[in-house]
């Protein structure tokens, strides 16, 4: 299951700065943030350094859930291999004619015919080389190609299919053969471009999870590897870069709202963290860092955040025609409250009484603008 993050057109790396240290500690969790105070305007940072984890730091968390397959390609970085060539089909025996047992070539297409029939669906080894025709007859090339066992391929633009290699698409509207369709959305048919796939030691296209290749982590959803986006691997949600590697101890800016992907790459959410010197919390995947008003922690405290995430801890504050109170950890009072010699009342939002009425125990309590009150015995 995924967000739909292809909304997430704006995602942009930004490193989340700094606050007023709060007096009571909320959690365990630790990272490091960069140091700086932020901004009314966030300050967007260059793109990130394409160092993926390592394999002992990443394997701590998702083994179990990852794939090893031996390789001698290049990772996909900057220098990913390059696309397969485009240019005709070079190693094909030359045409034979119509009609007769053979190759044959119509509108740029590959055909077969053995004693006579067209072969489809199936495998032919032919002068040294494995080719597969599909069910109209066309010798698969140039992507990702299911066989009749159920086995996916991915072939050159020469037929051959690929063992231990990337393979990258770079062309809009290109029709794969098979649905995609995981989580929140759905495609089919038509698909972005600039796709990455990755052949095996088997040939096999890996389809889904983990995959550690050439010394990085790489996760794969439906035979494309993800990124520039945020993606669940059925565990924790990670956030990739345009290279496929994932963010680490990172902050992440998107929608008006922030993130925060812990030393494992987790992003972090219905908890507290401690990041650069200042508590922050996270409410969930949907919201990210708690800001701009009252949240109601895992623990079932309240808090105030103001629009850097800094929890209000100082007493009395006004805000949107109500008083609250905030005790030196930063929880909101609730409940009655014993405040400088007065009994005061705040309701379950962290609302202060300063009007109408309450019946509790057996008696009414009258509440003026202050705060203050008298009662009565009985209910009036």
């Amino acid at each position: 299951m995924k967000i739909n993050w292809r909304t997430w057109a704006g995602l942009t790396a930004a490193v989340l700065l700094g606050m007023a240290v709060p007096a009571t500690a909320k959690a365990d969790v630790t990272a490091t943030a960069p140091s700086a105070d932020v901004p009314t305007t966030i300050v967007q940072t260059p793109a990130p350094s394409t160092t993926a984890t390592t394999a002992t730091e990443a394997k701590a968390t998702v083994d179990a859930d990852r794939t090893q397959s031996t390789n001698t390609q290049t990772t996909a970085t900057a220098v990913q291999p390059a696309a397969v060539s485009q240019s005709a089909v070079a190693t094909a025996p030359a045409p034979a004619t119509y009609g007769s047992d053979g190759w044959h070539l119509d509108n740029s297409d590959w055909y077969y015919y053995d004693n006579g029939q067209m072969v489809t669906s199936d495998w032919r080894y032919l002068n040294g080389n494995w080719y597969y025709f599909n069910y109209e007859g066309i010798m698969a090339a140039n992507g990702p190609y299911s066989d009749n066992s159920g086995n996916t391929y991915i072939f050159d633009n020469n037929g051959h299919y690929l063992k231990n290699s990337w393979y990258h698409y770079d062309q809009s509207n290109y029709a794969i053969s098979y649905p995609y369709a995981n989580g929140y959305y759905t495609y089919q048919g038509h698909i972005s471009n600039d796709l990455w796939f990755y052949a095996d030691q088997y040939g096999h296209a890996v389809k889904n999870g983990w995959q550690w290749i050439n010394g990085a982590w790489y996760y794969f959803d439906y035979y494309q590897m993800v990124e520039n986006r945020i993606d669940y691997d059925g565990h924790n949600h990670y956030c990739f870069d345009g290279n496929g590697h994932y963010f680490r101890n990172h902050w992440i800016y998107s929608e008006n709202k922030w993130y925060y992907f812990d030393n494992q790459g987790h992003m972090l959410d219905h908890q507290w963290a401690y990041l650069g010197g200042h508590w922050y919390y996270f409410i969930d995947i949907f919201n990210g860092m708690a800001h701009n008003g009252i949240e109601t922690d895992n623990h079932g405290d309240l808090y105030y955040f103001d629009q850097n995430g800094h929890y209000q801890n100082n007493g009395w504050f006004y805000r949107n025609n109500t008083w609250y109170y905030a005790y030196g950890s930063g929880k909101l009072a609730s409940d009655w409250a014993w405040i400088n010699g007065a009994w005061y009342y705040f309701d379950l939002n962290g609302k202060m009484q300063d009007s109408g009425t309450l019946f509790e125990d057996g008696w009414t309590y009258h509440f003026d603008r202050n705060g203050h009150y008298w009662k009565s015995r009985g209910f009036y």
